[in-house]
């Protein structure tokens, strides 16, 4: 990079004590959606792709406050549609078995999503100050440190003015989270270093861990006896299962966590793909027979589409039996390969493994050193 360049890049350079988090403006949201288009648009008008956030954002996953859209803007301008960059935070329901405890707990987490700068704005280091300000909206009060006024100029006011005329509901949206969670499409280091002051760390990686098995690899046949499950029906497994993985992480010895799949999350990864799921002709979105069930999204990867798993359980004497039914489902759709994230290990001999180099499932724990477990798309 000449002097030159570097002389323009820092001239436009905002001081970062010059800027803040704000709950984003209608008129935001939409401006950071449109700007997203591009990139996440998968083949879809930009017509289209705002047409289906806008639906999502009636979803149970999303409404009553669950869903926030923030931008990182100026304060002295703070509802501009030139703000910097922005990002979307989910709350959910989670579960923590704290270290030593054999009991666990109901907590708060929350999952963070479409980080986007501007491409007129990046190279500057508003995206890393952002998610460093998202500690600051999450994290409950007694864990965080002090404030580093002296180069970030004054914390998030949740009281002050540029919060108080807010667009989006954010009445108990922050300020509980036990962790939060993202995927990163950009390596491990640039998030870790986004941590609640300058220094800190951020969000870490562990286990991006996916296996997977070609249709043709495992034959399927369809096995008789299982159930095939729409949304209802996928809804009622994830119920279910969300009360067998509190129990299952309460034997796990503690210093553990995990988002739990109900009320709206599964159900989010499905919705947002059923145009994807339409074009297929896809319909069902699990199996289950006896204790045994999978779940199950699409989408496309280097042009072509996967069946992504999103849940699953099943003891050794199920697993190739279930592997062959939804390879079968997927094969009647045209679909070649299918995908599990966080697969247990005593099922890893069973298909092909491989460590991600995206999608880098990441945490941040503001509850002691916990390990995030049920790591599943």
């Amino acid at each position: 990079m000449s002097d030159s360049t570097s002389s323009v890049q820092e001239t436009e350079r905002v001081a970062l004590a010059d800027v803040s988090i704000f709950p984003a403006t209608r008129a935001q949201i939409v401006e950071s959606r449109r700007r997203s288009y591009e990139a996440w648009g998968r083949g879809m008008t930009l017509e289209e792709y705002l047409a289906r956030d806008a639906v999502m954002d009636g979803h149970e996953v999303a409404r009553d406050g669950k869903l926030v859209t923030w931008v990182l803007a100026r304060r002295d301008d703070p509802k501009s549609l030139d703000f910097f960059c922005s990002i979307e935070t989910f709350k959910r329901e989670g579960f923590v078995v704290d270290a030593g405890a054999e009991k666990g707990r109901e907590v708060a987490c929350y999952g963070l999503a479409s980080l986007f700068t501007a491409p007129r704005h990046r190279k500057k280091g508003y995206g890393t100050h952002l998610m460093r300000m998202v500690h600051w909206v999450l994290a409950p009060a007694e864990w965080l440190p002090e404030f580093p006024r002296e180069v970030w100029g004054a914390p998030p006011d949740r009281a002050g003015s540029g919060w108080a005329d807010a667009e989006q509901v954010l009445e108990g949206h922050g300020g509980d989270a036990a962790f939060s969670t993202l995927y990163s499409d950009v390596g491990p280091e640039i998030y870790r270093a986004c941590g609640v002051v300058p220094g800190a760390e951020g969000w870490v990686v562990t286990e991006p861990v996916s296996s997977g098995w070609r249709v043709d690899e495992v034959g399927g046949e369809e096995e008789e006896g299982w159930e095939w499950l729409d949304l209802q029906g996928v809804g009622e497994c994830w119920k279910a299962d969300a009360e067998l993985m509190k129990r299952e992480m309460e034997e796990m010895g503690g210093g553990v966590c995990a988002c739990l799949p109900d009320k709206g999350v599964g159900e989010f990864q499905v919705i947002r793909r059923l145009g994807l799921a339409d074009k297929l002709g896809i319909v069902h979105w699990g199996v289950r027979r006896g204790d045994a069930y999978a779940s199950w999204t699409v989408e496309e990867q280097n042009g072509a589409p996967v069946l992504l798993v999103t849940r699953l359980r099943a003891g050794r004497e199920d697993i190739g039996k279930l592997a062959r039914v939804v390879a079968g489902h997927g094969g009647r759709h045209g679909i070649k390969d299918v995908e599990v994230w966080g697969l247990r290990e005593q099922f890893a001999g069973f298909v092909r493994t491989w460590v991600r180099e995206d999608h880098l499932s990441s945490i941040k724990s503001y509850s002691g050193d916990l390990r995030w477990v049920f790591n599943e798309k």
